[in-house]
């Protein structure tokens, strides 16, 4: 698991790198790079796209913040 954590923030770090939209719906309803990296505990991730400016009260399509 740690090791899987680890290739998200890698992963999440080339996303930000390469000009990705943190804030775009990346999986449908609304849900965000970040969403999708706290859903899934990968803290690295979810720190490098927060550096990067990824708005933490940005709502999915259901009404849930990150």
């Amino acid at each position: 698991m740690r090791c899987a954590r680890q290739r998200r923030a890698a992963e999440a770090a080339d996303f930000v790198k390469k000009g990705g939209d943190v804030d775009r719906d990346v999986a449908g309803g609304g849900w965000t790079q970040l969403c999708l990296m706290a859903h899934y505990g990968a803290e690295g991730a979810v720190g490098v796209l927060l550096e990067a400016g990824a708005q933490v009260d940005k709502a999915d399509e259901q009404g849930k913040t990150p």
